[in-house]
């Protein structure tokens, strides 16, 4: 009887690790979440293109990834960027709404109703990197 009790208790301990894993480390938590299951290794240059409408400080966010060893450029285009930033009003009605998605080859793409939603997207980038190191 003790060892049923130590038994179960065990496999109620371990499912929260099993469902913290089926979902982003990101807080808050999002609206809805879509992931692969496959991780994609990231280098430490990212190439960050933001649109010139929007205005997002760029030393903030090196700052943000800095600490985890990655340094952001400014790139010119879209074609060359490794992340690049769309400005996409009808997203959603929510201000802070944004989208965030990595591609199979590491590319990252970003869509945001406004500035405030680039920054939740970058945070929620940043939340994923800090718990995987080199991939995402």
């Amino acid at each position: 009887m003790k060892q049923l009790l130590v038994t179960f208790f065990l496999l109620l301990s371990i499912v929260p690790a099993l469902q913290s894993n089926s979902s982003l480390p990101i807080v808050p938590k999002p609206a809805n979440e879509n992931t692969s299951g496959e991780q994609v290794s990231v280098e430490k240059k990212w190439s960050v293109f933001i649109p010139s409408q929007l205005n997002i400080s760029r030393e903030y966010l090196s700052s943000i990834f800095k600490e985890f060893g990655i340094e952001c450029t400014a790139a010119t285009d879209k074609k060359s960027a490794l992340i690049v930033v769309d400005d996409h009003k009808k997203l959603s009605k929510n201000s802070e709404a944004y989208r965030l998605q990595i591609g199979s080859k590491g590319r990252i793409t970003i869509s945001a109703s406004s500035e405030n939603g680039v920054l939740y997207a970058f945070q929620s980038l940043s939340q994923i990197v800090m718990e995987n190191g080199n991939s995402v």
